[in-house]
């Protein structure tokens, strides 16, 4: 296996996120918060994946499929929002969720240290809390009950509360959304199978080169499919064919270019990587 994969696949998708900001600042367009959500998204898939490949180059087998299951949920999650009619209302319900956590980590931390100055910094954050929101909040339990109000507000016949953002917001648990894009078996090897391995329930793990390889090179088709749709999806940026370039500036242009160059050059190291595998195949069976 190359090792420069890593890296370079980290770069390049990292490259092009930050076109997409970058392209923004030119046009003196403010970044939506459901452009910024797609972004934050799309970054932390890149980054579990480099991570899983520099496991896998350290021959840390172990590490790569827990790490595989937060990253196959990243893709559905992305994917699902992407898709979405109402992204709006996606993104309200992940925000909400994140401060509904920060509320309840709060009440929990108070719970366990009640000294007089923690009272003090507890009283302070809540007033920076109120500044900050345009809020009048006086505990840690108000600001938890008006994020659960509003993460409800998203799907009025929500029955579980316990359940991720986007699945709050689609109405549908995982299972059925990874069904919906065709990827019943990624879900059963990839988060089922990993996550009664992370739960205890089966002592399953990577166990060999190969499955990692596997692993790989499906991400990278992961990562190309993602990428396309955050820029249809949030940018309105089509796959180079589709687009009218009489229409588009010089700069337009040389953005798309960019856009384009760097995905064609990801495909590429997808490519590399299945003939390796294949390779790797081979030699086995012979």
């Amino acid at each position: 296996m190359n090792k420069k994969f890593s890296s370079e696949i980290f770069e390049i998708i990292q490259e092009l996120l930050n076109i997409l900001e970058s392209d923004l600042n030119r046009q003196e367009t403010e970044i939506t918060r459901e452009q910024f959500l797609a972004i934050r998204l799309m970054e932390s898939m890149n980054e579990r994946n480099k991570t899983i490949f520099l496991l896998d180059e350290l021959g840390n087998l172990d590490g790569i499929l827990p790490l595989q299951r937060t990253f196959f949920e990243l893709y559905i999650a992305l994917m699902t929002y992407a898709s979405a009619d109402d992204k709006a209302s996606y993104c309200k319900c992940y925000y909400a969720k994140v401060e509904w956590r920060q509320a309840d980590l709060l009440i929990s931390k108070k719970r366990f240290d009640q000294s007089e100055d923690c009272e003090d910094d507890f009283r302070l954050l809540i007033t920076e809390l109120n500044k900050e929101k345009g809020t009048s909040y006086t505990s840690f339990e108000e600001w938890k009950k008006a994020s659960q109000d509003e993460i409800c507000n998203s799907n009025p016949k929500l029955k579980k509360f316990d359940l991720s953002w986007y699945e709050i917001s689609s109405g549908r648990k995982i299972k059925e959304l990874s069904e919906e894009l065709g990827m019943e078996d990624a879900h059963w090897l990839y988060y089922k199978e990993a996550s009664e391995w992370i739960h205890t329930n089966r002592l399953l793990q990577v166990s060999n080169t190969q499955q990692s390889e596997i692993i790989k090179i499906t991400n990278i088709g992961f990562l190309n499919r993602a990428i396309c749709e955050v820029l249809s999806s949030f940018f309105n940026i089509l796959p180079i064919p589709q687009c009218e370039f009489s229409e588009k500036s010089k700069d337009d242009l040389m953005t798309l270019y960019k856009i384009g160059k760097l995905s064609e050059k990801l495909g590429h190291i997808g490519n590399d990587l299945k003939k390796q595998l294949d390779e790797h195949s081979l030699q086995i069976r012979g």
